[in-house]
């Protein structure tokens, strides 16, 4: 296997269609001075099936300050038996939050290491004599894919729960709306249902009032009985028409 030795143009804006493979990738080789990217790079120059840059660091220390910095499509770390533990890497990453697709290149088996690959997080293992350059770059493909599908989905779900939770906090104003409207009815129905005098009746009553007041109460006034009599008359029409101003 080997990679790509020209300049890594910028990846792609648009994502391809599903499954098919990108036009361009770039990707992580975590490794150690015994097992160095060149022939990572060879194997994915000479086969061409996408354009795949290949930025190389040794250990997992130098690995974290880059990724701080770099954004990748996938990380491929080397399993080298006590150089670098792949399988530690990859769980402390996870642990810390860390969402890139992760591969493990070795030299054990797959039947060795590819279980233990998934459980700590990983998307695959690749034992590096038994796989072709051509099978690499699908599988790395496919791992871009999955958390792409799994970024929209996580998009798609945030989306639905603000949805449901506006349409909740709408049906609850709506709920309390609804409560006023009727507690305001109940009030006017309460209110009607009071015995109540009919405007004529009210009219007659304040006018047979008028008509009762002791003209012994009328004598103390100052003013001309005349005009006393006069303003009765306008106090007589105002209760019976029901308008016009007393002032």
């Amino acid at each position: 296997m080997a990679g790509l030795a020209t300049p890594f143009c910028e990846t792609a804006l648009s994502a391809p269609p599903w499954g098919l493979l990108p036009a361009a990738m770039r990707v992580l080789w975590v490794t150690t001075t015994r097992r160095g990217g060149d022939w990572l790079t060879a194997a994915f120059a000479e086969d061409r099936a996408a354009k795949i840059v290949v930025d190389e660091v040794l250990g997992a220390t130098a690995a974290i300050t880059r990724l701080r910095d770099e954004t990748y499509d996938a990380i491929f770390v080397a399993h080298v038996l006590g150089e670098l533990d792949a399988l530690e890497f990859i769980e402390g990453l996870r642990a810390g939050g860390a969402e890139d697709p992760l591969l493990v290149l070795g030299e054990q088996p797959d039947s060795e290491l590819v279980a233990l690959c998934y459980e700590v997080g990983g998307d695959g293992y690749v034992a590096t004599a038994e796989t072709t350059t051509r099978g690499l770059i699908w599988l790395t493909a496919r791992a871009i894919e999955r958390h792409q599908l799994i970024r929209d989905h996580r998009r798609l779900s945030q989306g639905e729960r603000q949805r449901l939770h506006m349409e909740h906090q709408e049906a609850d104003r709506l709920l309390h709306q609804q409560r006023a409207l009727i507690a305001d009815l109940e009030s006017l129905s309460a209110a009607t249902a009071r015995p109540r005098l009919a405007p004529l009746a009210v009219a007659e009553t304040a006018r047979e009032l008028v008509e009762r007041m002791p003209a012994a109460e009328l004598s103390h006034s100052a003013l001309d009985p005349q005009l006393v009599a006069h303003y009765r008359e306008l106090l007589r029409a105002h209760v019976i028409m029901g308008f016009g101003n007393l002032a």
